[in-house]
């Protein structure tokens, strides 16, 4: 069946009988051919008036746009499409429309067609060949902890610092520090769950040195994942830690989805955002896919001896 254009005032017509009915939208086809059957061309599909609602809450105009079909591409042109990306492997599609005069929806109909696919690149951190066993002999330890105690996760406390700065700009994550407040936090912990804690601290060197190891043994007993830890930490391993891998990238994207106007601006959108996570983990589904994602990103860095694996699934 051809596609009916309606005008901007069917449109219009639409979106107010769609409210009218209390956004029933069968109800609003139905009153709709009621009053315009005679006089009108009408829709046939009650989504027809939920998309123009959409289109206006979304900011579009209330007339969708017409979808613009891209001619085909002869087979010699395509052939020097392909040439020129093998040649150019990180062109873009748009440039290689200009390059040869043709929509870039072709190109990437041209490319999808003979199997080409897109990749990004993946910032990742830089590893010596001394860490590699480390990172794989601490995700066996993590895992058979996890065998023998499927609580185990649930009961580990990751620490981590992270810069925030108005513009977003300065983002330097590595800069931590060790605060009386872990400890105020842990004392209010009950007599139980203090002794299930699990304390895991990163690989900065300030926070290797003897005072900070006895005060964590004072407070941990071996409870304890560090540098020079009783579990040892892998130095370099951003990856393996959820605040790396999930927490400060969802935390700083919520932040700066708008522009932060004050610093006092910023605090309160850092605490909302946690506390969102919070009302998030409220069921328990949040934690439990980010305990998941550690033990697969461990079985994969298991898999390639300690390696990078962020290449791989997860």
């Amino acid at each position: 069946m051809p596609r009916i254009n309606f005008t901007s005032l069917e449109y219009t017509d639409m979106v107010l009988i769609y409210g009218e009915c209390h956004q029933n939208a069968s109800l609003a086809l139905r009153t709709y051919r009621e009053r315009y059957n005679t006089t009108r061309v009408c829709p046939t599909d009650s989504r027809i008036f939920i998309r123009a609602v959409q289109r206006l809450r979304d900011g579009e105009n209330l007339i969708p746009r017409q979808v613009e079909i891209p001619p085909r591409v002869a087979v010699a042109q395509e052939e020097r499409i392909l040439n020129y990306f093998a040649r150019n492997p990180t062109s873009s599609l748009r440039r290689a429309a200009r390059q040869f005069c043709v929509h870039h929806k072709s190109v990437h109909r041209i490319l999808k067609k003979n199997k080409q696919r897109p990749f990004k690149y993946v910032k990742v951190q830089a590893l010596l060949d001394r860490d590699k066993p480390v990172r794989e002999a601490y995700c066996e330890w993590l895992l058979s902890k996890v065998a023998n105690d499927s609580n185990f996760l649930a009961n580990v406390m990751w620490t981590d610092e992270s810069t925030f700065t108005r513009n977003g700009i300065w983002n330097r994550q590595n800069l931590r520090y060790w605060s009386q407040e872990v400890a105020d936090y842990v004392d209010g912990l009950s007599l139980g769950a203090n002794s299930r804690l699990w304390y895991q601290l990163d690989g900065a060197l300030s926070h290797s040195v003897v005072a900070a190891r006895q005060r964590l043994t004072e407070m941990f007993g071996e409870n304890w994942i560090g540098r020079y830890g009783p579990s040892r930490w892998p130095a370099r391993s951003p990856d393996l830690t959820p605040l790396d891998f999930f927490l400060w990238g969802y935390i700083k994207n919520e932040v700066y989805s708008t522009e932060v106007t004050t610093v006092e601006d910023l605090k309160i959108r850092i605490m909302r955002t946690f506390d969102k996570i919070k009302n998030f983990a409220a069921n328990g589904a949040l934690f439990r896919k980010v305990r998941n994602n550690i033990m697969r990103r461990c079985q994969l860095c298991i898999r390639v001896h300690g390696g990078h694996f962020e290449n791989l699934k997860i």
